[in-house]
């Protein structure tokens, strides 16, 4: 999809979870 670098991701990791679970 995109790149994000380890710093970003450690951020949106922890927000994109729920909609990650809610998908799959």
């Amino acid at each position: 999809m995109f790149e994000v670098s380890d710093d970003l991701w450690k951020q949106l990791e922890p927000v994109l979870n729920p909609f990650k679970r809610t998908r799959s």
